[in-house]
């Protein structure tokens, strides 16, 4: 499996040293990218295990509106990475509901650790939602089973009910 993440990160010296982090930890970092723009085309091109954005990025489409929009396309768990910690950001990113925010600067320990948590986070919160639709579709098909039990037994099936089933 590619363990591909997109960075999304308007400062050159803080974009490459985040690409020589992941790298060194066994991720790939095939694209690097500035704005919200190039993000968005980033994830149609290469869906990404997981998405390092900054909260302000290039263009008009800041990390959290990226983040938004992206959302609506792919399931990715996103970690922020910014210099901004004033509230009207944070609770900007939370609804967003991210699986990190770490504060610049930042050392290779906690990029690591966060990354980790976030894509552990991100694979059980699929497994659960996974085995939610699992027990819904099997209570479905078994109460249809009942159903048509019940019918048969009380004489009511008939041949077309039969053969929907």
């Amino acid at each position: 499996m590619v363990k591909r993440i997109l960075v999304a990160e308007s400062e050159g010296i803080v974009a490459l040293d985040l690409k020589m982090m992941l790298e060194d930890i066994g991720f790939e970092t095939p694209r690097i990218v500035t704005t919200g723009i190039e993000a968005l085309q980033a994830v149609e091109e290469n869906a990404p295990l997981l998405i390092i954005t900054e909260t302000r990025l290039q263009d008009d489409c800041d990390g959290i509106e990226t983040v938004m929009r992206i959302s609506r396309k792919v399931e990715a768990p996103v970690i922020y990475l910014t210099a901004q910690s004033d509230r009207k950001t944070l609770e900007r990113a939370k609804k967003t509901n991210p699986f990190g925010y770490i504060l610049k600067p930042f050392s290779a320990t906690q990029l690591q650790t966060m990354v980790e948590l976030a894509l552990h986070r991100h694979k059980e919160a699929s497994k659960a939602k996974n085995d939610r639709e699992e027990r819904i579709s099997s209570e479905c098909a078994e109460g249809r089973s009942n159903e048509l039990s019940e019918r048969s037994e009380s004489g009511l099936l008939d041949q077309n009910s039969m053969e929907d089933a």
